[in-house]
């Protein structure tokens, strides 16, 4: 059952926010990213033990029956924020409720688009969040909403070393950033996903899609992300940050 705290973009906002908005909650909901892509050479898939997909596979197409949606936004296609939220959906029972889910990780596979997701260990401290190793990969089927594959991750499946007893790093809200414009921010970031990711998709190079809105995205995406995890976004999905411009640390 969808948990009605993923009811609405202004939940997932919160949930993006989680201890750097109020260093008491924890980010354990929300909508849309993104991997078949190795952590070594950023398309394949990081080899890990495999876990069943909860027996929930389906993406809800109506209101469930708590008021929750998840409905494409245009035929055969789930929005960025909704494939956050099922990425949580179908992950739950297997993924620690007080994990950070990453932003959409979008990659290419021989069976078509995907989005992947990592989900972190973090611990709540005030006004912000210790952000720890990678736990699981969720691979989710944007046309469906499905859930294809759950994966257990280490740090070695990206091709990093931080040690599992310690934090990688705290997050939080940017210096100078109100939580006003920081939802604001994530909101318009992931309508940014939805405009590129048919282009993507397709196999279109990046420099016949729009140069203001692939602009748009770099500058949203350094905003909002976890800077400490960016080798993670790298590893994971580097192949779409390239092609739309991001560059990391």
């Amino acid at each position: 059952m969808v948990n009605p705290r993923f009811a609405s973009l202004s939940a997932l906002c919160a949930v993006l926010l989680a201890a750097a908005a109020c260093g008491c909650e924890q980010r354990g909901q929300a909508p849309d990213s993104r991997r078949d892509g190795a952590a070594a050479n950023h398309n394949a898939a990081p080899r890990a033990v495999e876990t069943a997909p909860p027996a929930q596979s389906e993406a809800p197409t109506a209101s469930s029956s708590n008021g929750s949606s998840a409905m494409p936004i245009a035929p055969g296609r789930f929005a960025a924020k909704e494939l956050f939220a099922l990425a949580r959906m179908h992950s739950s029972g297997a993924v620690p409720d007080e994990s950070r889910e990453s932003l959409p990780i979008p990659i290419r596979t021989r069976e078509g688009l995907r989005v992947q997701f990592i989900f972190f260990a973090a611990v709540p401290r005030p006004n912000q969040q210790l952000l720890g190793v990678p736990q699981y990969l969720a691979t989710l089927d944007p046309k469906t909403g499905a859930l294809e594959l759950l994966r257990k991750v280490t740090p070695a499946d990206f091709g990093q070393s931080h040690d599992r007893a310690q934090p990688i790093g705290p997050f939080s809200l940017p210096p100078g950033v109100t939580l006003e414009e920081f939802t604001r921010d994530t909101e318009r970031l992931l309508q940014v996903y939805d405009e590129l990711l048919p282009a993507f998709g397709e196999g279109r190079a990046s420099g016949t899609v729009d140069a203001k809105l692939r602009a748009e995205f770099v500058k949203l995406f350094a905003r909002v992300y976890e800077a400490p995890l960016a080798a993670y976004y790298k590893s994971a999905g580097g192949e779409f940050f390239t092609w739309v411009g991001v560059t990391f640390p």
